[in-house]
């Protein structure tokens, strides 16, 4: 039975769509070994010199503690 749900929904599932997913992956930074502490904000501030920013995502735990890496997608 648990094999049966996991195809159903493995069937449904697209990688390629979603919130947290990037639309250009040539756009996107990957950053690592961040601080538990960084924000989103300060990311911005530090990244917005290179480019306009379109999205960041800093990668969370189903607590919603940071994990210590983020994607940064940049306009162009």
């Amino acid at each position: 039975m648990h094999r049966k749900k996991l195809k159903e929904l493995y069937s449904l599932w697209n990688p390629f769509e979603g919130e947290k997913v990037t639309k250009d992956p040539y756009k996107t930074l990957f950053i690592g070994h961040l601080s538990k502490k960084v924000t989103e904000k300060k990311m911005r501030k530090e990244f917005e010199i290179f480019g306009p920013i379109e999205n960041i995502r800093i990668v969370t735990d189903n607590n919603q503690h940071s994990r210590g890496y983020a994607f940064i997608e940049f306009e162009n």
